[in-house]
């Protein structure tokens, strides 16, 4: 009988990087390993998209990794350059998913846009999830995006409209190598006409050419699902990762072994995010973590006291400590908001969209108006 080797395929490519600015620290590790091209990830770190925004990805791509890379390089440049980024980020984040989705349709000149790398077949890009942690008694992790399953009821619905279906691999076991070893096929796994395993992706053209349907309607879309959370000084750590991890840990197990190595002394974001990876070592996948840390945002200063009793800066000849000093203003609250220390979250941590707005529709689609999920899902 054969050994069987249970130890993953040997690492051939690790990159970390990490940096800052005034409100944020981050670091960035990704592994990829030797014969492994599955869910080949590229990720997106720019901590100073404008004066206001971070922005963070992480792309996972099927069999080849052009589109993962093509929106590594270029989806927060078309996002900045959107006419909605400065009045209507959850606007603009959707439209620049369709925006990709362009890009690859009109030519090859996207290629040309691409860093040097191993070639493969062009299939998808889907967006994956991440987590926040809060400061409570605990550290919490609180999910930010759910994965978009075919056997998801509104998901089925209207895969099956657009006249697909979802078909359930059948459990085969197949005896292996090592006594005691089975292999199972997917384990039931839901696939779009027995194909694939995601119902919203940028790519996979085979199933959006239902001509009388809208783009929104079709087996596959590449609508994404927009949420605003705010930034306060109880969220402690943002973290994205590529689909190896999720396979491997779940979020509160993500945030809990992030924590842990903060507890013990560890500050380098780089490292904790090789250490993820390592740790997920066994999910024989390539991965990508990105580890965002909140700076606390300072403490307002108190307002002038000008009624003339015990204020540090009195003008009216009171008790004050600085009689007669001009007032300080209180410092502007950074998120613009009503006082409660917080500060614009990074675009990958978007503010819940409100379940009816509808955004401006793609250039030249003026026929096909653009529908809310609610509308997608209504009987």
């Amino acid at each position: 009988m054969g050994a069987f080797n249970s130890r993953p395929e040997p690492v051939v490519q690790q990159l970390t990087e990490g940096g800052e600015n005034a409100k944020i620290s981050y670091g960035v590790s990704t592994i990829r390993r030797k014969n492994v091209k599955e869910s080949t990830s590229a990720f997106a770190a720019v901590p100073n998209l404008d004066n206001l925004t971070s922005f963070f990805g992480v792309y996972d791509g099927d069999e080849g990794v052009e589109v993962a890379l093509l929106c590594a390089t270029q989806f927060h440049n078309e996002l900045r350059n959107h006419p909605s980024y400065k009045h209507n980020l959850n606007g603009a984040m959707r439209m620049t998913f369709y925006r990709m989705d362009e890009l690859l349709q009109l030519s090859d000149e996207w290629k040309k846009l691409l860093p040097r790398a191993p070639s493969g077949p062009i299939q998808r890009f889907f967006r994956k999830a991440c987590s926040c942690a809060y400061r409570w008694p605990f550290t919490q992790a609180i999910e930010l995006t759910t994965d978009h399953k075919p056997e998801n009821r509104n998901e089925r619905r209207r895969i099956e409209r657009a006249g697909g279906q979802v078909i359930k691999d059948r459990v085969v076991e197949l005896p292996g190598e090592a006594e005691g070893f089975f292999q199972q096929r997917g384990s039931g796994t839901a696939r779009i006409n027995g194909i694939l395993t995601h119902s919203r992706a940028i790519g996979y053209f085979a199933f959006k050419n239902s001509k009388n349907l809208n783009y929104q309607r079709q087996m596959v879309t590449c609508n994404p699902e927009v949420i605003t959370m705010g930034i306060t000084n109880d969220v402690e750590f943002l973290v994205i990762v590529s689909e190896g991890i999720w396979t491997f840990l779940t979020s509160q197990g993500v945030v809990d072994f992030i924590r842990s190595q903060l507890a013990a002394g560890t500050t380098n974001l780089r490292t904790i995010c090789r250490r993820l990876c390592d740790h997920c070592e066994l999910a024989a996948y390539n991965v990508t973590a990105i580890l965002v840390q909140f700076m606390e945002a300072p403490p307002p200063k108190p307002e002038a006291n000008l009624s003339g009793d015990n204020g540090n800066s009195n003008e009216s000849g009171g008790n004050g400590n600085n009689n007669g000093a001009p007032p300080q203003a209180p410092e502007e609250n950074l998120s613009g908001g009503n006082g409660n220390n917080s500060y614009d979250a990074p675009a990958a941590a978007l503010e819940e969209q409100e379940e009816h707005e509808v955004y401006e529709q793609p250039e030249g689609r003026e026929d096909q108006p653009l529908l809310t999920d609610h509308e997608i899902t209504e009987d």
